[in-house]
């Protein structure tokens, strides 16, 4: 194996922190600041009701937009966003006047959110990862965040580079309760658990550079008995060959293999602690990985783990596995 790859290997692994988690639990932290913020929930909150997740927070409002077929008109201020508008939800604290005026019960994971604080606070958010694929509302803008890893991630140039529906790089944040449009997206990185107001040009189904396909558009790896293995795709979307790594957060959580093939061309398998495939994925190309739970290996009715896949330009996903195993 060529030694300048296994050293950018080792580098790639080494930019990326060790989550503390329990099993299949992810502990999102974020920033909020006195006055309007803009968030991406990457997790699901175990409880999901909105009075709970927002329980004893400095939160005056919460909104979040779903576009039900409805295009949004872009609003510069937070605070004049008219909440009658199709597709607007809102959760607002019970001590405000308007508070029966509430219609969000409950929050989701994918899923951008627009917060009033009162305080600057640090709000840490635990809960379960769900894969989703982007679904971009057509000639509109969109609310979204970006699965994104905290210490490394793309500019928006290199994240949107060959996204047809994307090339005018109409992108906002959030700055002093204003939306501002970002000027230099070349320079621009995007932030992990930020949400933008960004303009789809047209239909698309664009997922980024780095993208995860799921069997049956999965949100999660779920080993029904007797399922004992999932195909995978890694599909590099960019004009450059990308290193991706493939590990199991807690390592040996779950007893995960995966099939590949020796230098003989032997089909082995290997422990899913931490993989990296013999060599770059090429632009353009899929790579089709399967993944092999050993139930011998199991002494639970059910377990669950948590796989962490990133590539060398900062995007990075968490995909929940779950196992029942019948005895």
């Amino acid at each position: 194996m060529n030694k300048n790859y296994l050293l950018n290997v080792l580098i790639l692994i080494c930019l990326y922190p060790t989550y503390l988690n329990s099993s299949n639990l992810l502990t999102q932290s974020i920033p909020i600041k006195s006055g309007w913020n803009s968030v991406y929930l990457y997790v699901q909150p175990l409880e999901k009701q909105s009075d709970l997740v927002f329980q004893n927070k400095p939160f005056v409002k919460v909104l979040t937009y779903y576009p039900a077929n409805s295009l949004v008109q872009f609003i510069q201020d937070p605070n004049e966003i008219e909440w009658n508008k199709p597709g607007w939800l809102r959760w607002i604290n019970q001590d405000q006047p308007d508070a029966f005026l509430k219609n969000l019960y409950s929050i989701h994971a994918n899923q951008a959110y627009l917060i009033l604080s009162t305080m600057d606070y640090t709000w840490e958010l635990k809960g379960e990862p769900r894969y989703r694929n982007v679904a971009w509302t057509p000639d509109s803008f969109n609310l979204i965040g970006f699965n994104v890893a905290e210490n490394y991630s793309p500019s928006f140039s290199q994240f949107f580079s060959n996204s047809n529906a994307h090339k005018d790089l109409q992108i906002f944040y959030l700055n002093n309760d204003q939306w501002t449009r970002i000027q230099n997206p070349e320079l621009t990185t995007i932030q992990s658990g930020k949400a933008y107001w960004v303009y789809c040009n047209g239909g698309s189904n664009y997922n980024g550079p780095f993208e995860i396909l799921l069997p049956d558009d999965f949100e999660e790896l779920s080993y029904y008995y007797p399922i004992s293995d999932y195909t995978i795709s890694i599909i590099n979307n960019s004009n450059e060959s990308k290193l991706f790594t493939i590990r199991q957060v807690q390592q040996q959580t779950v007893p995960l293999f995966i099939e590949t093939y020796s230098t003989n061309y032997e089909k082995i398998r290997i422990p899913l602690n931490s993989y990296n495939p013999t060599s770059p994925i090429k632009p353009y190309e899929k790579q089709n990985i399967k993944i092999i739970v050993n139930r011998n290996d199991t002494k639970d009715k059910e377990m669950t783990g948590l796989l962490n896949i990133f590539d060398d330009s900062g995007n990075e996903f968490f995909i929940k596995v779950w196992v029942e195993n019948l005895q």
